[in-house]
């Protein structure tokens, strides 16, 4: 993959982003059609779920494992693998995304509380708690329309203060947090809204836009349908002014996509599967060549790796027989210095012997002088006539 290219040089995009609003209840709500490929199983039969809850959506929010598949890919072998490491959500705005689960809990207590507006029903008045069915929470989502590995980081920052700015006008007081998500394909920001666990349904540009129509005495269902599309319609037109707009992107394609029909969609759907499955067989095969490749390189390095064992058993068996010889040769040059060690001080004793008894015979010679020096005169002529006679004695051998 290549370095993404700078904005300035990319051509004007031709969508201004996705940006969708959904509202969800303390409890989920219907199941989701089965008519839908990804809501069938292999055998066809339906694997319809029920809609999130606003616990699930709160759990997907921080990409917690059990409400977050497509994010934790070991719970979805079906999926390719991300490329990492990606970013953790955070918040950007507003609640941190580590308060989300106490906020959600006090949202839900203050829900329970609160009443149904009363209604009449054979001459009483009645009122109730409110419904766990009753959306309390909103959750918008705008994506930006590049990947991740592509994104302009400066344009992706002038995006989030964007959509930041769009929430605060669009929500008010009721916009809760922020939360930005770059751990999968697109960059998107979620716009979590609440009203202190009173309904919101009516803040859903769509629904809104339908209770109006039934004031106004619209009571067909097809016509009350596209009057809620109308009202999505909206919130894409401004959010497009509000930000798109400001980033450069055009409100919609030039060549939009032809919708398809069911059978079209499911023809279209398998053979892309199919083209899939082919490219997966391809893979496969260059996979078993790089293998067989790499089988081969293997058996060549394994005998040259026996070779450099060898060669290094028997240089090291020549080391061992140089180390040898250089300590047989070590230990003669130390017997050989030991003795000349010991010759040396022997002689060295003999001259200090030789020195010391001359310096001793002059010592001797000098007291000799100095006691002579100190007789008395009388004494030291008696002593002189003896010595005189006692050589005299010497001389004739007596």
């Amino acid at each position: 993959m290549g370095a993404p290219t700078s904005y300035s040089t990319r051509p004007k995009q031709p969508k201004c982003n996705y940006f969708n609003e959904q509202v969800y209840a303390r409890r989920g709500g219907q199941k989701f059609p089965s008519q839908f490929p990804h809501n069938r199983n292999d055998d066809g039969t339906s694997n319809a779920r029920s809609k999130w809850s606003a616990a699930d959506i709160i759990a997907e929010l921080q990409h917690k494992k059990a409400n977050a598949p497509h994010v934790h890919r070991e719970q979805s072998p079906d999926l390719p693998p991300l490329p990492g490491p990606r970013p953790a959500p955070r918040s950007c705005y507003g609640l941190d995304i580590h308060e989300l689960d106490d906020w959600f809990d006090d949202l839900v207590e203050r829900s329970k509380k609160l009443r149904e507006p009363p209604y009449q029903r054979a001459g009483k008045w009645i009122t109730q708690s409110q419904r766990d069915t009753i959306p309390i929470l909103l959750v918008a989502i705008a994506s930006y329309p590049d990947p991740v590995d592509f994104a302009d980081r400066v344009k992706l920052a002038m995006f989030e203060q964007s959509v930041i700015r769009a929430a605060e006008d669009r929500y008010g007081s009721t916009l809760v947090s922020v939360i930005e998500h770059l751990d999968e394909g697109f960059p998107h920001f979620h716009i979590v809204v609440a009203d202190e666990g009173r309904p919101v349904k009516l803040i859903h540009n769509g629904f809104k836009a339908q209770k109006a129509a039934e004031r106004a005495g619209v009571t067909k269902r097809k016509e009350l349908q596209e009057i809620f599309l109308a009202g999505c319609v909206a919130v894409q037109d401004w959010f497009a002014e509000a930000v798109g707009n400001l980033m450069g992107w055009q409100r919609k394609s030039k060549t939009p996509k032809k919708k398809k029909g069911h059978a079209a969609q499911v023809a279209y759907n398998v053979r892309i599967v199919e083209d899939g499955k082919a490219d997966i067989e391809e893979k496969i095969e260059e996979m078993e060549r790089s293998r067989l490749r790499r089988a081969k390189y293997d058996e060549g390095q394994d005998a040259r790796i026996a070779e450099q064992v060898a060669h290094n058993a028997l240089e090291k068996e020549r080391l061992n027989e140089e180390k040898a010889a250089l300590d047989a040769a070590r230990k003669v040059l130390a017997d050989a210095k030991a003795l000349v060690d010991a010759k040396h001080a022997d002689a060295t004793r003999k001259l200090l012997m030789s020195q010391t008894s001359e310096r001793a015979a002059d010592i001797s010679r000098q007291v000799d002088q100095d006691l002579w020096a100190a007789l008395p005169p009388k004494v030291r002529r008696e002593a002189e006539a003896n010595l005189e006679l006692l050589k005299d004695y010497k001389a004739r051998g007596i």
